[in-house]
């Protein structure tokens, strides 16, 4: 029979039909929607301002504007960044900038002493500008004397025969070298005894005022005196015309001759009247002449 093996409910004899696939998974639950504003509580607790005016959910804080009557309460969770008097340290930097206050005040008042005293002070002399002579002050004005330039130097000898003494030694009198000087000859007698005196001619060029001159000697004791001819005389050729204006007895090597009035003049002489003594006799020696104004 073409149906044999069929099976007795006819569905056939033939494979097994496959499982019934699996159902499909759950779907994802959908998450919760998240507020675009935080919740109510998280608003301020004293309201929050409406666009259309007043307040949101009460009233506003209870300090609002320029006529509160009283301060709004402090808050924690607000910040300011400024400095309370009740932190550490406040009193502390309090202290410190009084003291630099006071210090610099301190310091101030000091500097306005001393410049104030330097103001008062006269100024003191200046060091004398040539070896170990000195020089003087010797006018009113109290004006610092400074040194003439001299023109030329001489011997000046107007009671010898002929009247000269080694004239050619006078120039290193005005050197500028104390170990150069000019010298008289080696008198066998006291120079007291022969004439009154020998010494060298100081031509300063034009009339000036003489405030002193300054000698450097070699051997000692020297006297010795200044001599000044009249501002418009000529050159002198003996002691008629001169005056004494200073002199220095038993002198040692370094003189300072200082006339006691005023005196201007254009020849000095530097007189020598007693001459030390030396091997041999007595000789007198002039190093330096230094004339200041």
């Amino acid at each position: 029979d073409a149906r044999a093996g069929s099976s007795a409910d006819g569905s056939g004899g033939g494979a097994e039909d496959p499982p019934p696939p699996p159902p499909p998974p759950p779907p994802f639950p959908e998450p919760d929607e998240r507020p675009l504003f935080a919740p109510e509580s998280a608003m301020s607790r004293r309201g929050r301002p409406s666009s259309q005016g007043g307040w949101v959910d009460g009233a506003p804080p209870p300090t609002w504007g320029p006529d509160a009557d009283e301060p709004p309460p402090h808050d924690d969770d607000y910040d300011t960044g400024t400095l309370r008097a009740d932190e550490p340290g406040r009193s502390w930097l309090r202290l410190a900038l009084a003291l630099a206050l006071v210090l610099a005040v301190v310091i101030a008042v000091v500097l306005g002493l001393q410049l104030s005293r330097s103001q008062d002070q006269p100024p003191g002399p200046a060091a004398p500008s040539g070896g170990s002579s000195q020089a003087s002050d010797n006018n009113s004005g109290g004006a610092r004397a400074s040194a003439v330039t001299i023109a030329s130097v001489s011997d000046f000898d107007p009671d010898a025969d002929p009247p000269e003494e080694n004239p050619d030694l006078a120039p290193l009198a005005i050197d500028g070298d104390p170990a150069t000087a000019w010298r008289t000859v080696t008198y066998f007698d006291p120079l007291g005894d022969l004439k009154s005196g020998v010494g060298l001619l100081v031509d300063l060029g034009r009339p000036t005022r003489v405030a002193d001159v300054s000698l450097t000697l070699i051997g000692q004791p020297t006297s010795v005196e200044l001599l000044a001819a009249a501002p418009d005389a000529a050159a002198p050729s003996d002691r008629g015309g001169l005056t004494r204006v200073a002199a220095a007895e038993k002198a040692g090597t370094a003189v300072d001759l200082v006339p006691g009035d005023a005196t201007t003049t254009r020849y000095l002489v530097v007189w020598l009247t007693d001459l030390p003594a030396v091997d041999g006799g007595f000789r007198g020696q002039v190093a330096e002449i230094v004339v200041r104004s």
